[in-house]
């Protein structure tokens, strides 16, 4: 996850929990947009690990290799790692703790049954801590723009008020966003 809950409050200075239940909903969104519209997943290769020996536990919310290389490849409880290359489990998710052999994912976390047997890459992910700024603000915008949807212009006495484009985010955002974007074909 890009920024938590407590992150985008702290950077919005909302103190009460009025809006939790909207920002833990813009929340998974938000990073989708970022990850998509940017083309990277902010992976770091530097730790990672492959091969044809890494299986799924669903009960236990365990990833298992038979070469025993977690510790060795430096993951470490918190960090975040992308799955690529299993049959049903690719995406990404959080260490809760790591042995040599063994790395057990949050409780949140879905895992399906994989037996070990494809080519499967995981590696950590790391997010700048800049983008936690435009997290805050994606969600802002939204929040706002919820209650003028459909609004192009709006008056009142000497006021008056016209709303961009409602489908995609400012400009200023997005070019906060443009040093993180990879090149796509």
């Amino acid at each position: 996850m890009i920024a938590t809950l407590a992150e985008v409050k702290s950077i919005l200075q909302i103190i009460d929990t009025s809006k939790d239940s909207v920002i833990n909903a813009l929340l998974p969104s938000v990073e989708r947009f970022i990850l998509d519209w940017t083309r990277n997943q902010f992976k770091q290769t530097k730790v990672r690990i492959q091969g044809k020996g890494i299986s799924f536990d669903a009960t236990t919310k365990a990833i298992l290799d038979s070469a025993g290389g977690f510790v060795l490849r430096k993951f470490a409880p918190g960090i975040q790692i992308v799955v690529e290359g299993s049959l049903l489990n690719d995406g990404v998710y959080k260490i809760n703790t790591v042995t040599a052999t063994q790395l057990t994912l949050t409780p949140e976390s879905v895992l399906k049954a994989e037996s070990a047997g494809e080519y499967v890459t995981i590696t950590m992910v790391s997010y700048p801590a800049s983008l936690k700024l435009d997290v805050a603000s994606m969600i802002s915008f939204a929040m706002a723009k919820a209650n003028k949807e459909g609004i192009q212009s709006e008056s009142l006495g000497d006021y008056s008020v016209t709303f961009t484009d409602a489908s995609t985010y400012p400009g200023v955002i997005l070019s906060r966003l443009r040093p993180y974007r990879k090149v796509g074909w």
